[in-house]
């Protein structure tokens, strides 16, 4: 084992639906009280390091919740479901759950799964990703990753509603993974196929869901005025766009409020609805800063939704017919605004992919970016976009002529995990 990696367990990640544990391979997993899931249980035949984690380590996610898995508190939440929905599951985008068991003492859910290097909120906090000379395909590589995960997802009638940059990470080979299904959706006719175990009492129906989902700046418009029914899955494409734009923000030296929380200065809340363990800050010394999301959501729901209006237009008839049947979008009248233009105003860096590639990338967050959530764009439709073909002959022009035997998409981000293994 690596000299500069934890000889005993260590808390990586806190929040309030539980911890994540850093703990080293040569531990044997506790066969007291449990409930695997899986063979191999016991520490045998896990192979934590085949999956693209830390050598030497792993990671356990603790949550405290009755044997379903649901707590009020916590609600949607459900610590069960995102253990069988991610055990069933198997894509190259998205994380592992190796082994999963159920102390019946401490009522604690533990999932056991690869300890990856670090998340997209920390590369985002480095004033050198994701433009290195060197790497000019970061943002089509990460965001096709994203997409890839997304849509075998949707094909799956799963979405993951919490996508942010925080639950995506990178594994040692500088690949994406998306993590944290605690939040996810799946119709509840589906739940006897996925084995959830609560089909006769789905904690939501197709006609009353949960709208307190997501994470600050990346929740969808719609989600901020209390709907009883929505697209899941468009939400999915919303905070994925945000993720998608955020590549070519303007980099700051400052710290904003962190994603989700409240602006203290204007004496609100700053901790309600901040999770470190789902979007968690990062450690940065003195005079570092972050890749600035695409919205605000330092001012809360009604703060997020001016800020998305603010860029991307008040929503009239024809660009978002069913937004006044939303309950709470009468409570308040916001300004008028027109759409903002991306290139010009929004994201500076997206000049670095020459024009007829900006251009194209212009296209997808337009259509990605829509307002009413029934005309965005589907994640398939995304992976055909124009953007990424012309990102795909761009890279084979400059790599496949040096013989080079690697998808196009393949590590784009192995300069800054080598650094952060280090």
């Amino acid at each position: 084992m690596d000299d500069n990696q934890p000889r005993k367990s260590t808390i990586v990640g806190q929040g309030r639906h539980g911890l994540v544990i850093a703990q080293p391979t040569v531990q044997q997993l506790s066969s007291k009280d449990k409930e695997p899931s899986q063979s191999g249980s016991q520490g045998q035949g896990l192979h934590f390091g085949s999956s693209g984690g830390r050598p030497g380590l792993y990671a356990v996610k603790v949550v405290s919740a009755p044997p379903n898995g649901r707590s009020s508190h916590m609600a949607p939440h459900d610590v069960l479901k995102e253990a069988k929905i991610l055990q069933r599951l198997d894509h190259p985008s998205i994380a592992k759950v190796l082994a999963y068991e159920y102390d019946t003492s401490l009522l604690d859910h533990k999932l056991y799964m690869p300890l990856y290097v670090c998340s997209l909120s920390s590369l985002f906090a480095d004033p050198s990703f994701p433009f290195l000379s060197s790497r000019r395909n970061v943002p089509a590589s990460l965001s096709y990753q994203l997409l890839l995960a997304v849509s075998f997802l949707h094909s799956k009638q799963i979405a993951h509603r919490d996508i942010n940059p925080s639950n995506l990470v990178l594994n040692i080979h500088g690949n994406l993974k998306l993590i944290d299904f605690g939040t996810t959706w799946v119709p509840s006719r589906l739940y006897q196929e996925y084995d959830l175990g609560h089909e006769d009492d789905p904690e939501e129906t197709e006609e009353a869901m949960y709208p307190d989902v997501g994470s600050g700046a990346y929740r969808a418009p719609e989600l901020l005025f209390s709907p009883l029914r929505y697209d899941p899955y468009a939400v999915d494409m919303w905070a994925a766009v945000c993720i998608i734009a955020q590549f070519f923000r303007p980099f700051s030296h400052s710290y904003p409020a962190a994603v989700g929380e409240e602006n203290e200065e204007e004496g609100e809340d700053s901790g309600e609805d901040y999770d470190p363990l789902d979007d968690e800050r990062p450690s940065l010394p003195a005079g570092s800063g972050t890749r600035q999301p695409l919205f605000d959501a330092r001012f809360g729901a009604l703060g997020l939704a001016a800020s998305i209006f603010r860029i991307r237009g008040t929503p009239t008839e024809d660009t978002w017919p069913t937004f006044r049947d939303l309950p709470d979008a009468e409570k308040i009248e916001f300004p008028l605004s027109s759409p903002q233009d991306f290139a010009v105003d929004l994201l500076p860096d997206i000049e670095s992919l020459g024009e007829a590639e900006s251009e194209a990338l212009v296209d997808v967050l337009e259509g990605m970016l829509a307002l009413d959530p029934g005309k965005r764009l589907k994640a398939e439709q995304a992976l055909g976009s124009e953007w990424l073909r012309l990102a795909t002959t761009r890279w084979e022009e400059g790599h496949l002529q040096a013989g080079e035997k690697m998808e196009w998409y393949d590590g784009p981000c192995v300069n800054w995990v080598s650094r952060d293994q280090n």
